[in-house]
């Protein structure tokens, strides 16, 4: 009887275990699942934001923060620190053209990034001004990536 209930504890001692491991990473998948999300309503809300404006994308250098009272592209930040600030850059060619003057932000930030395109999920400077993608940091990994892009 003593080894049954040794060999009790060791199962549920190894589904404890199993437990404790997957919780953490079905957590970081629901927020990049999240992050995904919003990254896709920036990208329509910039092709309103132009539409609306003549052509005229979001000034470069203009960021918000959740909670302020930015540009109505930006209202669609959500304050649960998922995504907490959107930031536009314009793409700036680097090594094989790709964007890299955004990889070192924080996982809370998202990028519209103007004179882009996404290929591949990587952003790639482009040779249209009304071109644009929005990219964001998976949670805990270097590479950007870029979801959605338009005209």
């Amino acid at each position: 009887t003593i080894i049954e209930v040794m060999i009790v504890l060791v199962i549920a001692a190894v589904i404890l275990l199993i437990v404790f491991l997957a919780v953490p990473a079905l957590q970081r998948n629901s927020r990049n699942t999240q992050k995904k999300n919003i990254a896709a309503d920036l990208a329509a809300a910039v092709s309103e934001f132009t539409s609306n404006n003549n052509g005229t994308a979001p000034t470069v250098g203009s960021s918000a923060t959740a909670g302020t009272n930015a540009e109505s592209i930006f209202k669609l930040i959500n304050a649960n620190g998922i995504i907490k600030t959107v930031e536009v850059k314009t793409c700036v060619s680097g090594y094989l053209s790709i964007c890299t003057d955004f990889d070192t932000g924080a996982d809370d930030v998202a990028y519209i990034l103007l004179k882009a395109k996404c290929t591949n999920n990587v952003a790639i400077a482009g040779s249209d001004n009304k071109q644009f993608a929005v990219a964001y940091r998976i949670e805990n990994a270097t590479p950007v990536t870029c979801l959605a892009s338009g005209l």
